[in-house]
């Protein structure tokens, strides 16, 4: 990760592409910590929207979005899983890991957390 470049102000943009950076200053109608609200404005017109790719996925796929400046990057965000820790882990968490981790792999999350131009289907 570049030092200094994360997503902790949500009212700054920083952009990478290559060894170019550019941070820019936001302001919006809408604001929101959640998703699903944001995406849900996007779809209906309302101006451009700024969300992880594992949110807007299925809409860039299904044509219902269309991403804009795709050359430049966000800072990655992080998903953890955090818990206790302990020498001998109850049953119950390891199950919960191993399930986790093969949901993620099963559903191909990885590629829609990490594909910049997902491929759309045309209509």
């Amino acid at each position: 990760m570049v030092p200094g470049w994360n997503a902790v102000d949500p009212y700054v943009l920083h952009l990478r592409k290559g060894k170019q950076q550019c941070d820019v200053a936001i302001t919006g109608a809408l604001d929101s910590n959640e998703g699903q609200v944001i995406v849900a404005a996007g779809r209906a017109g309302l101006g451009i929207v700024i969300q992880p790719l594992y949110i807007l996925y299925g809409d860039i796929v299904a044509g219902r979005l269309i991403p804009v400046l795709e050359e430049w990057q966000l800072p990655p965000l992080t998903v953890n899983l955090a818990y206790q820790s302990r020498r001998y882990q109850p049953a119950k968490i390891c199950v919960f890991i191993d399930f986790l981790v093969e949901r993620v792999r099963t559903m191909n999350l990885e590629e829609q957390w990490t594909t910049v131009s997902p491929r759309r289907t045309r209509k």
